[in-house]
């Protein structure tokens, strides 16, 4: 369980668009943490709890893998696409 306050937001952040294989970076309150991974209009985004006032603010990267790809870093979630992909993201 998460304890929020007023100064926390829900912040949506895009996944896709980049090469699968390569890492992407977002820039976002380091203590930020994740409550959701979905695929929305055909992108992946997760969803964060943030303090947008907390510093500091820095770079996490993540990985998009399919179901039987090698795997280093931390779990965060799976996506099922209505194309019938799964997908799981890791934080690398």
């Amino acid at each position: 369980m998460i304890h929020l306050t007023d100064q926390h937001m829900v912040y949506k952040y895009k996944l896709s668009g980049t090469e699968y294989t390569q890492p992407v970076s977002i820039t976002m309150p380091m203590d930020s943490q994740i409550v959701s991974v979905a695929e929305q209009d055909g992108d992946i985004f997760i969803w964060a709890v943030v303090d947008p006032n907390w510093q500091p603010w820095g770079i996490r990267k993540f990985r998009i893998v399919g179901t039987g790809d090698g795997v280093a870093g931390h779990y965060v979630g799976t996506v099922h696409s209505p194309s019938g992909f799964v997908w799981h993201i890791i934080e690398v």
